[in-house]
């Protein structure tokens, strides 16, 4: 099964639903069919940009 690319709106999104502790980290794994470790690298990268913002 191959996933379609997904788009920087909807990785926001999931990050959001991460962040917002509204879902967990496996429940966005499972119902997107990401990866854990995708997921928490578009998280890591969200807060990197949202600190770059602030200087």
């Amino acid at each position: 099964m191959t996933q379609r690319p997904l788009s920087p709106e909807e990785k926001l999104h999931i990050v959001r639903h991460l962040i917002s502790g509204e879902k967990y980290l496996g429940q966005l794994s499972r119902e997107y069919e990401v990866s854990h470790t995708v997921i928490s690298n578009w998280h890591e990268a969200s807060i990197f940009e949202v600190g770059n913002e602030s200087q």
